[in-house]
């Protein structure tokens, strides 16, 4: 059953993810995460529409927290900050992100996508960029 490839792949990811890769990252202890459709269907058949998740597989993206770790370049944020993540992860460095359009991104990467390991799980480490405070 794929529940049990999820299971492990959460484990596997959750050590993995849990520590500052980059001078612009913030660690963040999880705190909630929504489930939705393309969950779902990824944990059901480990795809959704024409993607197919590589295994094993870490779903969730519509999820908040508590930054627990900030970059060394990191200055907008503070250990202890509430926070709402960005699903979207996008590259920073195309005329789209440059111009404040990061949405259009062709290099956008989404949390818990068929590419991407999700939030579904206790630390991610993200960019502190995409953050909202609240």
């Amino acid at each position: 059953m794929i529940s049990n490839e999820v299971i492990e792949a959460h484990e596997y990811c959750d050590d993995r993810q849990s520590s500052i890769s980059g001078p612009h990252d913030v660690t963040i202890r999880i705190k909630a995460v929504g489930i939705c459709g393309s969950d779902v269907h990824y944990y059901k058949t480990m795809r959704c529409a024409n993607f197919i998740a590589n295994k094993p597989k870490v779903l969730g993206h519509e999820c908040a927290g508590i930054v627990q770790e900030l970059g060394t370049q990191v200055q907008s944020l503070a250990v202890g900050d509430k926070v709402a993540l960005e699903p979207g992860i996008s590259c920073q460095t195309c005329n789209f992100c440059k111009g404040g359009r990061y949405n259009l991104c062709r290099g956008m990467k989404f949390f818990g996508s068929a590419s991407t390991h999700g939030s579904l799980a206790n630390m991610v480490v993200h960019p502190a960029n995409v953050f909202q405070a609240t």
